[in-house]
């Protein structure tokens, strides 16, 4: 009888064999913790809320892509996802430079603007959902050093501090007094073209780290390369480029 009473509780404690995990397969990614990333009109130009961002497991950036329009301006935007390699993945035009006549009129956003805002936003909100996009924290950035030039000598820098220098193809990417990596950048060189179609004068544009956004838990970066420019001489648009370590 003893025996039998055994045998009962085994088979009531063991339960049903468990099914073998399925090869390939990866446990969801949590639900975010956080509002997705946005973007909206405020005045003559684009609010973004939450960008640039890394997707949680570091393998997707997202950020907003501005250009300069020369001597006009005009507002506009573009939403760009990229990998750790700087490859682009995809693009989402929300305003071009030469759209700004057909998307506002004399009552402000016209219903197609409004609609493109509705659609980058849904595009962010599906990223979010996917990858839990986190946002890159601000660097410090020299003022404008060009890449010819010699970096500044550090001076007793702050330890919470995370700053991005640019010398030659390299970057170096510090914390206080602690080098963190010094990945090289894509290659950025001096802009040389000629005044106008018709000069024998040419611009020379020359490049300078202008802004960087660094998450050292997730080793990636992303920095932005402007161009010096003048009145008559306008800077080429900014490059935006992802790096990693």
């Amino acid at each position: 009888m003893m025996r039998l009473a055994w045998l009962v509780l085994f088979a009531a404690c063991s339960g049903p064999p468990l099914a073998p995990a399925i090869e390939g397969t990866a446990p969801p990614i949590a639900a975010p913790t956080m509002p997705p990333p946005s973007v909206r009109w405020i005045d003559n130009g684009f609010d973004e809320v939450g960008l640039p961002a890394v997707a949680r497991d570091g393998a997707l950036v997202v950020y907003g892509k501005i250009d300069g329009d020369g001597g006009r301006g005009n507002p506009n935007l573009t939403i760009v996802t990229a990998d750790r390699k700087d490859a682009i993945a995809s693009q989402l035009i929300v305003l071009g430079v030469d759209e700004v006549d057909t998307m506002f009129d004399a009552a402000g956003m016209t219903a197609p603007m409004r609609t493109r805002i509705s659609d980058a936003n849904r595009m962010l909100a599906r990223l979010h959902t996917t990858h839990d996009l986190v946002p890159l924290a601000v660097a410090s950035v020299p003022e404008r050093q060009l890449a010819s030039e010699d970096p500044p000598a550090p001076s007793s820098p702050r330890e919470d501090v995370v700053s991005v220098r640019w010398t030659g193809p390299q970057l170096e990417i510090v914390r206080g007094s602690r080098r963190i990596a010094t990945p090289p950048l894509p290659a950025a060189k001096v802009v040389e073209r000629p005044l106008c179609a018709t000069c024998t004068d040419t611009c020379s544009n020359a490049p300078f780290l202008g802004a960087a956004w660094v998450d050292e838990a997730r080793k990636v970066a992303l920095v932005r390369i402007d161009y010096t420019g003048t009145d008559t001489c306008w800077e080429p648009n900014a490059e935006l480029h992802v790096v990693s370590w």
